[in-house]
């Protein structure tokens, strides 16, 4: 406890740490299945910022 707080800030951190471990695969996992849903690389729209025209 450099910083102050106690074993509750401890506890919220490795929460948040192992939430955000098990939603960042859910998130990629809906970006690939709405690429292949779309038929659009949603990866490379999303670096250079343009989309196909409809």
């Amino acid at each position: 406890m450099r910083f102050g707080g106690g074993a509750w800030v401890d506890e919220t951190h490795a929460v948040s740490a192992y939430a955000l471990l098990a939603i960042v695969p859910i998130h990629v996992g809906g970006v690939i299945y709405a690429s292949v849903r779309h038929r659009e690389n949603l990866i490379v729209t999303m670096l250079h910022g343009r989309k196909r025209r409809p």
